[in-house]
């Protein structure tokens, strides 16, 4: 177990302690929940094999939107949008992780695809919103079913990692990506059906 993730953060995912070590200016800031300074989650990578998973698991075309609340190094959204080539948003509170998604985004020659904003996730306008993606603890999920809600009653496909919306297993589907001690390791899709919306 990383030095950097305490034993009540275990959601099952393996830890890689390299990227944690690449990253030790912000170890306290990131993974000392900073409660006060507007954090929801500690940085903590969505790991390849989840992300490779999910982006050939999904189908996106050109004009989505795709977006990645809490986007961490912005490895999610990247990726979807380097394979669909649709348009991605990633946001985040952490300035220098936002600077590192930039970095990756020119690396793969997808800058004029992705914008990243330094934004509260409970103040983003997700107007355009064609597809969501989350990597945020169970409290946060719960706070965030207002909003959430009305996505889906218009057709917005919803994936968290690693941890369920609280209350919805009805409209969620699991793909496992990987075994991870002894359970399965993965994300969460919601959608709902015609006819069932709320």
């Amino acid at each position: 177990m990383s030095e950097y993730i305490s034993e009540a953060d275990n959601d099952g995912i393996p830890v890689d302690d390299e990227l944690y070590a690449a990253a030790p200016s912000r170890k306290k800031k990131l993974f000392g929940f900073a409660w006060n300074e507007g954090y929801v989650a500690p940085f903590r990578p969505t790991p390849e094999i989840i992300v490779e998973t999910f982006v050939s698991n999904t189908q996106l075309q050109p004009h989505d939107v795709f977006v990645d609340l809490g986007c961490g190094d912005g490895r999610v959204v990247n990726a979807v949008c380097a394979k669909y080539g649709c348009k991605g948003i990633g946001v985040d509170l952490d300035l220098a992780l936002l600077e590192q998604c930039k970095t990756n985004a020119e690396a793969q020659n997808i800058s004029h695809l992705v914008s990243f904003q330094q934004q509260d996730l409970f103040q983003f306008d997700f107007t355009q919103v064609s597809f969501l993606f989350m990597y945020l603890l169970p409290d946060t999920l719960e706070k965030l079913k207002p909003t959430l809600l009305p996505l889906l009653n218009r057709g917005v496909p919803v994936v968290t990692v690693a941890w369920a919306i609280p209350g919805w297993d009805h409209w969620s589907h699991f793909c496992s990506a990987a075994n991870v001690g002894g359970g399965p390791a993965g994300y969460y899709t919601y959608s709902i059906s015609q006819g069932q919306s709320q």
